[in-house]
């Protein structure tokens, strides 16, 4: 039987549009965690989006034109297609950090798990209803609109991304359940609290 040493942490972020991935993300990185910017395929949804790298249209076109899906790729951390659209990121980007967090769906985060073999993975759903999350980002789109005088996604797509998401999420694993609908302080607090966990255990893992 084989041991491979977890060398350190990745806290896995999941949750449907609008349930605070980005939001949680950007409070953990304040905290000491790397948020691993993911590469896309897809076009921003508004104009100050962050969490991803959005490759060119060549370079999009390029990898949607070839078999993606079937290429064994060693340097890949994982990769997923969502409606229609690629989502990857590489090993070079965790390994360089002890403590990471990836904001993604359910699929993309199993193919991290199959692909990393040396860090303790964690996953946490953001749990929040479909009102709350059809508010913020309608929300966001409303502020884009007014304060960036931007050219952001039609509404419309927010119905359409919220339909899709639908089936990802009817059936997926996760160690932690934090609910974001209530004060965002209670939330932080609460993911304080796991990862203190988190880090305990994984001190006492490499320490005994």
């Amino acid at each position: 039987m084989s041991f491979i040493l977890k060398n350190g942490i990745i806290i896995c972020l999941i949750g449907e549009s609008g349930s605070g991935k980005s939001t949680i993300a950007n409070y953990m990185e304040k905290k000491g965690y790397k948020n691993i910017n993911t590469y896309t395929t897809r076009k921003k949804r508004y104009e100050n989006e962050e969490g991803h790298v959005f490759v060119n249209e060549d370079e999009a076109e390029l990898i949607k034109n070839t078999n993606f899906s079937c290429i064994q790729h060693k340097s890949l951390a994982y990769r997923s297609l969502f409606s229609d659209e690629w989502y990857w990121s590489y090993k070079s980007q965790y390994k360089q950090h002890e403590k990471c967090i990836y904001a993604f769906n359910p699929s993309a985060c199993q193919d991290l798990i199959k692909n990393v073999v040396d860090r303790k993975i964690v996953i946490v759903y953001l749990k929040c209803g479909q009102s709350e999350r059809r508010n913020r980002m309608y929300g966001r789109l409303k502020y884009d609109n007014i304060h960036l005088k931007s050219k952001v996604e039609p509404i419309n797509t927010v119905e359409l991304r919220m339909e899709s998401e639908k089936e990802e999420y009817l059936f997926f694993k996760c160690d932690y359940v934090v609910n974001t609908e209530c004060d965002i302080n209670d939330t932080f607090k609460t993911i304080d609290t796991i990862v203190e966990a988190v880090e305990d255990e994984f001190n006492e893992s490499i320490c005994g």
